[in-house]
């Protein structure tokens, strides 16, 4: 019985749970002190060269054969 009420109680005890922690929505001073340093990764463009066969689109069932 206590775990039949457990079930039907826990959906709405664990979100109030979840939202006690109180995270700012906005960089902390720490955050803006990294963020002068930041560097995104390179970004490729474009593929390095071609595969050796046909490209297909894969068949809805089709299994995986790479």
């Amino acid at each position: 019985m206590r775990s039949l009420l457990f079930l039907f109680i826990s959906p709405f005890i664990f979100p109030l749970a979840a939202q006690e922690v109180d995270l700012p929505h906005y960089l902390s001073d720490r955050e803006r002190e990294l963020y002068k340093t930041y560097q995104a990764a390179p970004s490729q463009s474009g593929i390095a060269e071609q595969p050796p066969v046909p490209v297909r689109t894969m068949a809805e069932w089709e299994e995986l054969q790479g």
